[in-house]
């Protein structure tokens, strides 16, 4: 009976550890600002790529590359990860601690390299990636993007350093850039949006209230927009 108890007490927490896992794998997109406006940030943005990584879960692909003045045209990816998968029968505790140490230890290498001598751009374009994570991830069932930058859109679509941002030019913007279908689909997409900031507080909420407007218009679910990467715990999920 002692016996029948306890096979049926270890079949019960297996069972609800399985119910506890995701039900799709995240498979996570950041693009990081590499433009002259935020150089001040990079250090952060290095600190945020940490924090990210270390929330990856098994089965899960991240894929990390720049912003830059042509983010679309000129895109290569510097990390590009897949992390292996954890199954109670099927694995290796030892082997996915493994394999996982020695993805951590190649993409601390590659961010050294990358962020210690970087090449900035002299403007900032963060809309036209915005739609890569479709080319990137086409099929998968649980998308996320997250954006690293100060969201100073510095482009000749539009311009957020300079422009006076009013409720009119937000109208005018976002209908231009319909006309030109330069929205893209983000439907089912989850967004975060870490590293925003502007030189003043109007601007910063101006420049906030421009991307909220934006990010609804593409039906993606904005999870945060802040300076801090809020919320973001996909290990808690």
């Amino acid at each position: 009976m002692d016996r029948a108890i306890l096979l049926f007490l270890c079949f019960t927490v297996l069972f609800t550890s399985c119910q506890r896992e995701p039900k799709y794998a995240p498979s996570v997109l950041v693009l990081v600002d590499f433009s002259e406006s935020a150089r001040d940030e990079l250090d952060f943005y290095h600190e945020q790529l940490h924090i990210i990584v270390n929330e990856m879960l098994a089965n899960s692909r991240l894929v990390v590359g720049k912003i830059t003045d042509k983010t679309e045209a000129v895109f290569n990816p510097f990390i590009d990860c897949e992390f292996p998968s954890e199954n109670f029968w099927t694995t290796n505790p030892e082997d996915v601690k493994d394999m996982r140490d020695s993805i951590q230890t190649k993409f601390r290498t590659i961010c050294s390299e990358i962020f210690r001598n970087p090449i900035l751009s002299r403007e900032t374009d963060i809309l036209s990636g915005l739609g890569l994570i479709q080319d990137i991830f086409p099929t998968e069932k649980r998308r996320i993007l997250v954006l690293l930058s100060d969201m100073l859109q510095c482009s000749k679509e539009f311009d957020l350093e300079k422009a006076e941002i009013t409720e009119a030019y937000i109208n005018n913007t976002i209908a231009n850039l319909k006309r030109f279908n330069l929205i893209p689909n983000l439907q089912g997409v989850e967004l975060y949006v870490a590293g925003a900031r502007a030189p003043t507080q109007e601007r910063y909420r101006a420049v906030k209230q421009f991307w909220l407007r934006f990010f609804a218009e593409t039906g993606g679910e904005l999870k945060s927009y802040a300076h801090p990467l809020l919320h973001f715990k996909l290990k808690s999920k």
